[in-house]
């Protein structure tokens, strides 16, 4: 889990947001940005196509029970500041299973 300074939509400012690292060690040092999904701590309404709820937010270092939205930003590497762990490890498979599922893999 990473605080990233995640720009918003049309470009105007921006604001940390935790994100989780979907892409691979390999792409991530191979240049200057990261691969992430959006995670938001409103979890009221329905849940969105995509959307993983997290088990162990706490160890992840969020402050309030928390979802993976299947938003894919990138971000610097220089912009982000780690937050914690993920666990566990189903919850990541899930995470991958959501993305397969709406990016149509």
């Amino acid at each position: 889990m990473l605080l990233a300074d995640v720009v918003f939509s049309g470009g105007l400012g921006s604001k940390p947001r935790p994100i989780v690292v979907v892409s691979t060690e390999a792409y991530n040092q191979s240049g200057i940005k990261l691969i992430g999904a959006a995670i938001t701590s409103n979890l009221s309404g329905n849940p969105r196509l995509g959307d993983v709820i997290l088990t162990d937010w706490q160890t992840a270092g969020l402050a309030f029970p928390s979802a993976v939205r299947g938003t894919i930003i990138t971000v610097d590497r220089v912009d982000v500041h780690r937050l914690g762990v993920m666990s566990p490890l189903e919850d990541f498979a899930n995470i991958e299973k959501a993305l397969a599922l709406i990016m149509g893999f």
